[in-house]
């Protein structure tokens, strides 16, 4: 039988003074790795508030992507509890997970995933084709806010080319920014997304992507090795601190 994702009953002394519970609570979460026999990824407890912003720092092959991974429900933990605006996703079937994270999460991917026989237009309303709540909360025209959200991270949609394979690298990251952002999901989980930018465009990028998190009221947890990234950020986590296997230095 399948189990589907419900808000938690009751209230915790997590939640804040408006009476909202965190936009993401993890308690005593643990991971393991397959083929691995000890718990790789401990997460004893971390609670980002409803519109905060959170930069988890940590080398490649630290567990950044695998986080964002059971976040998203992509992956469940063996142990531990984790909550996303007050739903409980740890026992909750595959199928109630995905239905969950397209109704409630914006996904930018490290290679972002653009649908490549798409137009950027389709590839960013595509979260309103798979979720009657995103479609909802996009407005009466869906595609009136993704050339809004288009145009604030500074691009024009009446001059991009149709077909994403033509975009440049700047550009798709763009697309993939409103793809996620459209429909104003409470979460937003990025993926290094920065990594293929220079510096002035990956200043711009992150102050584009933050800024239009703050007007959806999303809270953003957002993965990255870059530590002059971090000072934009209510939050500061370096995953290492997670790491049961893994010393600073040896990440280092």
């Amino acid at each position: 039988m399948a189990v589907s994702i419900t808000p938690s009953s009751g209230t915790t002394p997590e939640q804040s003074a408006a009476g909202l519970p965190p936009a993401v609570l993890i308690e005593d979460l643990a991971f393991r790795w397959p083929g691995k026999g000890e718990f790789q990824l401990q997460v004893p407890h971390f609670h980002l508030d409803q519109g905060d912003t959170c930069f988890l720092l940590g080398p490649s092959g630290a567990g950044k992507s695998t986080l964002l991974s059971l976040l998203a429900g992509l992956a469940a933990p063996n142990q531990g509890s984790i909550q996303l605006a007050g739903h409980a996703l740890e026992n909750a079937s595959r199928r109630a997970r995905d239905r969950f994270r397209g109704d409630h999460v914006g996904l930018i991917f490290q290679q972002f995933n653009l649908v490549p026989y798409l137009s950027p237009m389709a590839n960013v309303l595509l979260p309103c084709q798979f979720s009657a709540r995103r479609r909802e909360r996009a407005g009466p025209v869906p595609r009136e806010q993704a050339q809004s959200l288009l145009a604030a991270l500074g691009l024009d949609p009446a001059k991009l080319p149709r077909d994403v394979r033509h975009l440049s690298m700047g550009q798709q990251q763009r697309v993939a920014a409103a793809r996620a952002l459209i429909g104003a999901p409470e979460i937003l989980l990025a993926d290094e997304p920065t990594s293929a930018l220079d510096h002035d465009h990956r200043d711009q990028f992150v102050d584009l992507l933050l800024g239009q998190a703050r007007a959806n009221g999303s809270s953003v947890l957002f993965v990255s090795h870059d530590r002059s990234l971090q000072t934009r950020f209510h939050q500061q986590q370096d995953i290492r601190q997670w790491r049961s296997d893994l010393t600073t230095r040896e990440a280092d």
